[in-house]
């Protein structure tokens, strides 16, 4: 009996594992199938496109961010700005977009819902459905009460927060140049004994604080002082697994659910804490009274206490007789749990998003300007003929928030910086019946069952959008040749005008080639905030410091400085100091054989600071550099 039983487990066994052979098969044969006569690179009947990202990481570093691929293997292949890619069996058929027009028909003409692989990636720092991932009518609603909080107008109310969260960014850096020259003055050799930072840590703490104030009103004082939220959110984001991991024992690291537990709880019961307080402050006689600043906390809180009916966001059955709204009745503890789910997850995406694309845009402006001398000069050029002194800079901008717009020379380096690097892409989800037309030759192409790519870093670099053509420089009176699309060169967003000044060109990106922040309606909400912090904090620092990039120095991790909060509790200061020198999971060592394609600077030097994926894409090991004052 015993081994007829077996026999039988046996045999179950096989027939399971049987049909998931043929399903394996099946499904391998129909997406190659799907790839016959697509345009692509060359495509093996067997093993799809897998033999062309071999090849690839042979040429570039393998740890660059995937939003990358896109333009290497147009350029190695000579391909379109549309093709496809068949990577089963680690993905669904992807289906790349590097032309402006045709990313307009899945974005705007047609928008396209967002693929599921962009919450599954960023969920653990997120939670699920907020207004990044949701769709239909939960998305619209919540994209509709939180676009007052990031209007133009409501944003440059802001303006006098912003300055004080970029005067502390300005003491933090001043520690940081104050150190490098006592260590000089104490005989430690210049270059030899200088500390180095990773200046993207720096920014996403100065960032976190300007968007805790626009969200929460809540001043965080992340540069400063140990603050749970902060610690959190970063250590959420350092455990979200490599999309390109292999290793089953990195992928599947069993402390991970553990970790994103403990993160996620002290996460929602800090905004909730934050979110109650505001109940409690702000709900007087069923309304919520705006100030003239409007919070994102307080405009949700507006939403669900007056009674708006609305999907995902206020109770059922808040009608009265006549059909109109009724107020909420009852506390706190009353308080809808579906609405106040999905208040946390909101609060969290934008925190997480409010913050990440300006740190590292930051961070890749700071870093351009410093090895683009002309740029550079320029730009201080302007602040000292429209702004005072950088001590009374501040308070200048407090005061006179519109002189902001009329530094256009900053605003185009910005612009360049950010077509150079965006932080990211959209991956849409193709639709049967659904194809896209090439405008070039009319053919079309089907979505169905694609991961559609809108890939931002490749339309930024083709050359038919951005490459300039030849002019006159106004600073020296001689003819400059043509500006490929790889350089950084802010003029390209400017028309000049006599006397050296400029004015914006609105035609250069107008027809849909300039997209760091999307269009159509899944746009960014948060566009107008990450334009105008980064512009405050470049009007507050470029005169002062000095930002030298040292990837090329292979001993800069035992020169490391950083912020060590730790054993402190919320609010205590914490201090910068020496960190213990250590490689980062996942750091790759610099690689003088594979270099990528960038604005290698008017110097000529090979581009290192290249983008990783953190979530989001992040300057190669948080862009080390040296601070120093500017003479």
């Amino acid at each position: 009996m015993a081994v007829i039983q077996i026999q039988h487990t046996v045999f179950a066994a096989l027939v399971i594992l049987a049909v998931y052979v043929v399903k394996f098969v099946r499904s391998a044969a129909a997406q190659r199938a799907f790839m016959k006569g697509k345009p692509g690179p060359p495509h093996s009947p067997l093993l799809g496109h897998l033999p062309i990202f071999a090849a690839l990481f042979k040429r570039i570093p393998t740890d660059i961010h995937p939003h990358a691929y896109g333009y290497y293997l147009q350029k190695h292949y000579g391909l379109g700005r549309i093709f496809y890619l068949d990577n089963w069996p680690f993905s669904a058929p992807q289906l790349l977009i590097l032309d402006a027009d045709i990313a307009q028909q899945v974005t705007h003409v047609h928008s396209l819902d967002k693929h599921p692989a962009t919450e599954q990636h960023v969920f653990a720092v997120t939670g699920r459905e907020g207004i990044l991932t949701a769709e239909g009518e939960v998305w619209r609603v919540w994209r509709q009460l939180l676009n007052p909080g990031f209007s133009a107008g409501n944003v440059g109310r802001l303006v006098p927060e912003i300055v004080e969260a970029t005067r502390a960014l300005v003491g933090v850096l001043r520690g940081v140049a104050e150190e490098r020259e006592r260590r000089r003055g104490v005989g430690e050799g210049e270059g030899e004994g200088d500390p180095v930072v990773r200046l993207e840590d720096i920014m996403t703490r100065y960032t976190l604080d300007i968007i805790g104030r626009v969200v929460l009103d809540v001043d965080l004082k992340a540069q400063t002082t140990s603050a749970p939220l902060v610690t959190a959110f970063r250590s959420q984001l350092e455990w979200i697994p490599n999309v390109r991991e292999v290793n089953p024992f990195k992928k599947l690291n069993p402390l991970r659910p553990i970790v994103y537990w403990w993160n996620n709880r002290i996460m929602d019961n800090w905004i909730e804490d934050k979110l109650r307080k505001r109940f409690q402050g702000k709900v007087v006689d069923g309304t919520v009274e705006l100030g003239e600043k409007k919070h994102v906390i307080d405009l949700a809180l507006k939403t669900y206490v007056e009674g708006g009916k609305v999907s995902g966001v206020s109770k059922e059955g808040r009608k009265g007789k006549d059909g109109g709204n009724v107020p909420v009745v009852g506390g706190w503890d009353e308080m809808d749990k579906v609405f106040k789910k999905r208040a946390l997850v909101n609060i969290r995406t934008l925190i997480f998003a409010g913050h990440d694309t300006s740190s590292s845009h930051l961070c890749y402006t700071l870093y351009l300007l410093s090895k683009t001398p002309h740029a550079l000069k320029r730009t201080i050029e302007e602040h000292n003929a429209l702004l005072p002194s950088p001590d009374l800079t501040p308070d200048f901008i407090s005061n006179n928030p519109s002189i902001l717009k009329s530094l256009h020379y900053t605003n185009a380096a910005l612009k360049e910086a950010l077509r150079l690097y965006p932080s990211a892409s959209t991956a849409r989800i193709g639709e049967r019946g659904f194809f896209i037309t090439d405008p070039t030759t009319g053919e079309k192409w089907d979505t169905e069952g694609c991961l559609v790519w809108v890939v931002h870093h490749g339309i930024h670099r083709q050359e038919v959008y951005y490459e300039s053509e030849t002019r006159t420089d106004p600073l020296t009176g001689l003819k400059v040749p043509k500006h490929p699309a790889l350089e950084f060169w802010p003029e390209r967003w400017l028309s000049e005008l006599p006397a050296g000044k400029f004015e914006p060109n609105p035609a250069v990106g107008a027809n849909g080639s300039y997209r760091p922040f999307e269009k159509g309606p899944r746009n960014c909400i948060g566009q107008e905030l990450a334009m105008l912090e980064t512009l405050v904090a470049v009007a507050m620092v470029v005169r002062s410091f000095t930002f030298d990039v040292c990837y090329t120095d292979p001993g800069w991790r035992g020169k490391l400085w950083g912020f060590d909060d730790k054993g402190r509790g919320e609010g205590e200061e914490g201090v910068w100091r020496r960190m213990p020198e250590r490689r980062d999971p996942g750091d790759a060592v610099v690689s003088h054989e594979r270099t990528v394609d960038g604005p290698a600077g008017e110097k000529g030097e090979k581009e290192w600071a290249y983008q990783v994926l953190m979530a989001t894409a992040k300057p190669k090991e948080g862009m080390p550099c040296v601070v120093g004052f500017r003479k």
